[in-house]
C-alpha cells in the first residue's frame, strides 16, 4: 500500500516522455508547475485543444452513461483551457445538480483539477452550501450540496489554490478555515473537515516577518501567512473536540507546507515541528491515527545535517521503532527515518545521518532487515530503497555494502510480499547490478502481485532486454489486473515501442472492470500521443464498444493529455495517511474517493 500511494514521483513515465529522466524521490507536492518539453511522444497543444477536446465536449454534449460522463468531466479538467479562456467548467458546472451522486461530486472535484482561479468562488460556494449562489451560476438545486459533494469542493479549492499565486490563493486559504471555524466543532463527521485539512497542505501562504509567532499554542485572530497557518494547524492539531480521524490528518497539513523552500521562518519551523513530535511522547494519550500522521510527518520535515532539531528528529524515529506498540507506526518510523536521512542539511556534514556510525541511518535499518519480523523486513529494504536514491539525488553516493544485502535478501526472501517490497527497493535504488536476481524472481514468483512488482524494478533498473519477456506476461494477464497494470508500466518505463498499440486494443477487448481500469491506467500514465486516435475511435464506437470500455477511453485520453507531469491526485497521495482515511478521501472498496478516481 505505501508503494501504491508514492510511486509516482518515482515512476515519472509521463515526465520520462517529456524531459527524458526522471522526477527527483519524494518530494511530490510541491513539484515545479512547469510546461513539460516537447518531443515526439508527447501530445502536442494541438492534439489537446484542436482534436481532443472537441470530441470529448461533443461526446458529453449527447452521453447519457453515467460511467461514460463521469469519464469524459475529469478529462476535460485535465486537459483544461487555453490561456485567456474559461470555458471548460460551464461545461462541468451544470452536472452539480445531476441527480446521479458519483456525478454531482466529480463536477466538484474536476473544478478544482481544471486548476482555474476564476472558480474559487463558486467551489466556496459548493463547499457552504450557498443555493444563492450557485443558482447564479445555472445550478438549480433543491437544497444545499450533499455532505460528499461539500467535501470534494473542499479538495478542489485546495488544488486551485495550489496552481494559484498571490490573492487568489489567499482566497482559498481564508475559504477553508472560514469553513473549519464556523462549522467543524458541530458537524458530527469527518469527510468535509479531513477535505479541508488536506487542502490546506496544498496552499502554503508567503511568510510575513512581523508575525510574531506565539509560544503557545492558540488560534491565530486571521490567517493570512504561513506562520499563522502553521499556528491555526497546531492549535487544530490539539482541539479534542474534533474526530481523531480528522486531527490525524493534520500533521502531514503542517508538513506539506514547512516543506516549501524558505516558506516560513525558522522560528516558525521549529515550533511546528516540536508540536508535532510532542503528540508522540510516551506520557502523553494520544489515537493512534493521529500519531502515525505525526511520524509521516517528521519524514517530510527533517533532514541528514547536524542541526539540533533535525538530531532531534531522526533520534525521535530511531525510538520510535523501538517503543511504539503500534507497528504500523513503527513501520512509517522506517519509511520516515530513510527520508529524512537522505535529504541534505546545514553543517559542516549536511548528510551526517548516512554516515555509517553509531548513529548512521544504514546499520539501524539494515539490522531491522536482518533480524526483524517479516513485515518490519518489508518496510526496512523499502526503506533502504529510499535512501539509497535519495542519497544518489542528493549526490552523496550509494552504499555498496547496502544493495549488496538488498540483492541477497531477494535471493532469499520467503513470501510473496517479501519479494514484492525487496524487487522495489531495488528498483527505487537503480541498482544495475541486481538485474540478475530480478530476472530470476521474474520467472519464478507464481503470486501476480509480487510479480508485477519486479517487473517494475526491472523497468526503474532499466533492464531492456527484459522487455520482450515482460511482453509475453502482459499478452497473457488479461484477466490479472493488478499483473497487467503493472507490467505495462514496466514496458513504459523501458520505452517499449510496441506497448501503446497492444494496450489499445485490450482495452477494447477487455471485458472486466479492473482489467480496463489497469489498461487506462498504464495508457495514461505512459502519456503517449500515439495512443489519442485509436482511443478517440474506441470513445465514439457506440455499436462496438460497451459504455465502460469508452468511459476508460475517455479515462485515458484524459491521462495522456493532462497538463500536468503527474496524476493530479498525487500530490495528496503522496505521504498521505491512507491508515486514517474517510470515504472521500480513499474508499478501495467502492473506487469512489478522491485518491481512488483515475
Amino acid at each position: 500500500m505505501w508503494w501504491g500511494f508514492n510511486k509516482d514521483a518515482y515512476l515519472g513515465l509521463r515526465a520520462r516522455i517529456g524531459s527524458g529522466g526522471l522526477l527527483a524521490g519524494s518530494d511530490i507536492a510541491f513539484l515545479p508547475r512547469r510546461e513539460p518539453t516537447q518531443d515526439e511522444l508527447q501530445p502536442t497543444a494541438h492534439d489537446i485543444h484542436d482534436k481532443v477536446k472537441p470530441a470529448l465536449r461533443a461526446a458529453l454534449s449527447v452521453e447519457r452513461q453515467n460511467d461514460v460522463q463521469s469519464g469524459l468531466i475529469v478529462a476535460l479538467a485535465k486537459l483544461g483551457d487555453r490561456p485567456g479562456e474559461t470555458e471548460v467548467a460551464g461545461w462541468i458546472a451544470p452536472f452539480l445538480a445531476h441527480p446521479n451522486q458519483e456525478l454531482a461530486e466529480t463536477a466538484a472535484v474536476a473544478l478544482g483539477i481544471l486548476g482555474n482561479e476564476r472558480e474559487l468562488d463558486f467551489l466556496r460556494a459548493i463547499l457552504d452550501g450557498d443555493a444563492e449562489a450557485l443558482r447564479a451560476r445555472g445550478v438549480g438545486l433543491d437544497g444545499p450540496p450533499s455532505e460528499r459533494t461539500r467535501a470534494f469542493a473542499a479538495f478542489g479549492l485546495g488544488l486551485v489554490g495550489y496552481r494559484s499565486s498571490g490573492v487568489p490563493r489567499e482566497r482559498a486559504v481564508e475559504a477553508l478555515v472560514a469553513w473549519m471555524q464556523r462549522e467543524s466543532a458541530s458537524a458530527g463527521q469527518a469527510e468535509i473537515p479531513v477535505a479541508c485539512i488536506t487542502a490546506l497542505g496544498l496552499i502554503a501562504l508567503p511568510s510575513d516577518p512581523l508575525v510574531v509567532v506565539p509560544q503557545s499554542v492558540s488560534s491565530p485572530a486571521r490567517v493570512t501567512s504561513i506562520e499563522e497557518q502553521l499556528a491555526w494547524l497546531a492549535w487544530t492539531l490539539e482541539r479534542r473536540d474534533l474526530s481523531p480521524r480528522v486531527r490525524a490528518h493534520v500533521p502531514v497539513a503542517m508538513a506539506r507546507l514547512m516543506r516549501v523552500e524558505s516558506a516560513a521562518s525558522a522560528v516558525a519551523r521549529a515550533l511546528a515541528v516540536e508540536r508535532i513530535a510532542v503528540r508522540l511522547s510516551r506520557e502523553l494519550d494520544e489515537a493512534a491515527e493521529v500519531r502515525l500522521g505525526c511520524v509521516i510527518a517528521l519524514g517530510l520535515v527533517g533532514n541528514a545535517g547536524e542541526g539540533a532539531l533535525d538530531v532531534r528528529v531522526r533520534e525521535r524515529l530511531r525510538n520510535m521503532h523501538e517503543t511504539l506498540r503500534d507497528a504500523q507506526a513503527g513501520h512509517f518510523a522506517l519509511i520516515a527515518l530513510a527520508q529524512v536521512s537522505a535529504r541534505v542539511g546545514s553543517g559542516a556534514s549536511p548528510l551526517a545521518a548516512l554516515e555509517f556510525g553509531k548513529d548512521g541511518t544504514r546499520p539501524f535499518l539494515l539490522e531491522r532487515l536482518s533480524s526483524g519480523a517479516s513485515s518490519t523486513r518489508c518496510y526496512a529494504a523499502l526503506a533502504l530503497g529510499v535512501l539509497e536514491r535519495g542519497a544518489a539525488d542528493a549526490g552523496a553516493g550509494q552504499s555498496s555494502d547496502v544493495l549488496m544485502v538488498l540483492r541477497k535478501s531477494l535471493e532469499e526472501a520467503r513470501s510473496p510480499d517479501e519479494v514484492g517490497a525487496f524487487a522495489l527497493a531495488l528498483g527505487l535504488a537503480q541498482d544495475p547490478a541486481s538485474i540478475a536476481v530480478l530476472r530470476k524472481q521474474l520467472d519464478a514468483a507464481s503470486d501476480p502481485e509480487a510479480r508485477g512488482h519486479v517487473a517494475v524494478a526491472l523497468g526503474l533498473v532499466g533492464d531492456r532486454a527484459s522487455i520482450q519477456r515482460i511482453q509475453e506476461i502482459v499478452a497473457k494477464s488479461k484477466y490479472r489486473p493488478d499483473l497487467l497494470r503493472n507490467t505495462a508500466l514496466a514496458l513504459g518505463l523501458l520505452g517499449d515501442k510496441e506497448l501503446v498499440p497492444q494496450l489499445v486494443s485490450m482495452l477494447r477487448n477487455a471485458t472486466g472492470l479492473s482489467a480496463r481500469a489497469a489498461i487506462a491506467s498504464a495508457l495514461g500514465l505512459i502519456g503517449d500521443r500515439r495512443s489519442i486516435e485509436p482511443l478517440l475511435a474506441m470513445l465514439g464506437d457506440r455499436e462496438n464498444c460497451t459504455d465502460l470500455a469508452r468511459a476508460f477511453a475517455a479515462v485515458a485520453l484524459g491521462m495522456c493529455c493532462d497538463k500536468e507531469l503527474l496524476p493530479w491526485n498525487a500530490k495528496l497521495a503522496a505521504d498521505s495517511n491512507y491508515r486514517a482515511s474517510t470515504a472521500t478521501l480513499y474508499s478501495p472498496d467502492t473506487g469512489t474517493g478522491i485518491l481512488d478516481i483515475l
